[in-house]
């Protein structure tokens, strides 16, 4: 009997030990993701929901070649970060970097357009070029994405 408990003690200080370290993460990477949106001039709000929508805020490859929270491209991230060496895995499993990337590459989209979220979005979400395309024959480059991630005012869920 003492041995159950001893091991049932065991398992719940290492519950609790895990839990933390998780949520430390967590909060770290929140601390972050504020950090850089702040840096760069964005709404936390704005960047939260591009990661909603982007991934779900699940770190997964993405069907067309995307990796992690912010669903990059491994060029797109090599460019922007300016470092030819990141790998598919450290697009994938390194949140921060991903995270950092993905914000950087945000408001470069951004610069590209004028300060323009609404065309720094729809380029962040299906590449410049389909967006310029867009313009340059009369359509309008903006999908269901931007509307999701600008129309409906933030709430909790966005975070």
């Amino acid at each position: 009997m003492r041995f159950l408990r001893l091991i049932l003690v065991l398992f719940v200080c290492y519950s609790i030990v895990a839990t933390s370290s998780v949520e430390r993460l967590n909060l770290s990477l929140y601390e972050h993701i504020a950090r850089e949106a702040r840096r760069h001039d964005f709404e936390l709000w704005l960047v939260h929901r591009v990661i909603k929508e982007e991934s779900g805020w699940r770190s997964r490859p993405g069907p067309t070649g995307d990796y992690g929270l912010m669903q990059l491209q491994l060029a797109t991230a090599r460019e922007i970060m300016r470092d030819q060496t990141i790998t598919p895995a450290q697009l994938l499993n390194d949140d921060f970097l991903n995270t950092t990337a993905g914000i950087r590459y945000l408001a470069w989209c951004r610069k590209q357009w004028n300060g323009n979220i609404a065309l720094a979005l729809a380029s962040y979400n299906r590449g410049i070029k389909r967006v310029m395309d867009d313009l340059k024959v009369g359509q309008s480059p903006l999908n269901g994405y931007v509307h999701r991630i600008l129309i409906s005012p933030p709430t909790m869920s966005s975070y």
